[in-house]
């Protein structure tokens, strides 16, 4: 979208004028967008992306899981990866489910599981090999992106 402006300037010192005022309204803007509804969609976006994250048991990055050792799907009695109670699984995918730690700012946006487990799985441990699965994969990061550029351009326009 282009606009075009008409402003009477008889000086270049008038000319100086005129742009920083307008540089001083675009700041104004800048400084007062709020993209709280924007943050909210994206928790809706992350909930969705770690959901289908945990369906194909593979890390943020594309990486595939390892498997469970047989003497895990032997006491726990399946060889679902990840999901023993699905509490955790729940914590990452659901925004009201217990340990899901979401909230949506003007700026920003925080995403994460208070799930006591979750630190394990999330690092590895000498006997827990590490499985990602609190993150973000760079074609999502740069979906968010690309999304609040455009919006800080329409805001800018408004």
């Amino acid at each position: 979208m282009t606009r075009t402006y008409q402003y009477d300037a008889d000086t270049f010192e008038d000319v100086e004028r005129i742009i920083a005022g307008e540089l001083v309204q675009i700041e104004a803007k800048f400084k007062n967008a709020d993209y709280t509804s924007q943050m909210r969609g994206f928790l809706d976006q992350l909930n969705a992306a770690h959901a289908v994250r945990f369906d194909r048991d593979v890390s943020p990055a594309g990486e595939k899981w390892p498997p469970l050792s047989k003497v895990t799907i032997a006491n726990k009695g399946h060889d679902t990866i990840l999901e023993d109670t699905r509490a955790m699984k729940r914590s990452v995918t659901e925004s009201g489910a217990p340990n899901a730690i979401r909230s949506a700012t003007h700026r920003g946006l925080v995403f994460g599981t208070s799930d006591e487990k979750a630190i394990f799985h999330q690092y590895g441990t000498r006997k827990i090999p590490q499985r990602k699965f609190v993150g973000m994969e760079t074609a999502l990061l740069d979906h968010f992106v690309a999304s609040i550029a455009d919006a800080t351009v329409e805001k800018m326009l408004t």
